[in-house]
């Protein structure tokens, strides 16, 4: 029978957690390279796995305390897939109208910015 040195350590190790010294320096065992996802090219998952998620992406300047601003990432469950936005799991079509809400915002928060900057030419 071979064992590996996975085997061999767990063999080895005592409760305190020491290792004997005879084989403390075993190779480790060889660590086969995990695949990629076979499912979703967006996927950052590897190996096998039934749960699926994207990288996150967020705004590039954070908040005032340092925090992400607008967080957002795919994932899929059982073979539905959600985007992860606004704290909210959505479908596709519901972040879509999210998004548009999230534009028509920023194009008010631009109007703002122009007062304010008329108020300054104006003083």
């Amino acid at each position: 029978m071979t064992r590996t040195a996975a085997d061999a350590l767990a063999a080895a190790t005592n409760p305190t957690g020491k290792v004997h010294p005879l084989l403390a320096d075993l190779p480790p065992a060889p660590v086969a390279p995990q695949a990629p996802c076979t499912v979703h090219t967006w996927c950052v998952e590897t190996g096998d796995h039934f749960e699926h998620y994207s990288p996150y992406v967020t705004a590039p300047n954070p908040d005032a305390y340092g925090r992400d601003v607008l967080p957002a990432g795919l994932t899929d469950f059982h073979g539905v897939t959600t985007v992860g936005l606004l704290d909210l799991d959505l479908t596709p079509a519901e972040a879509r109208d999210r998004l548009a809400e999230l534009r028509a915002h920023l194009n008010h928060v631009e109007q703002l910015i122009t007062l304010a900057e008329r108020d300054r030419a104006d003083q």
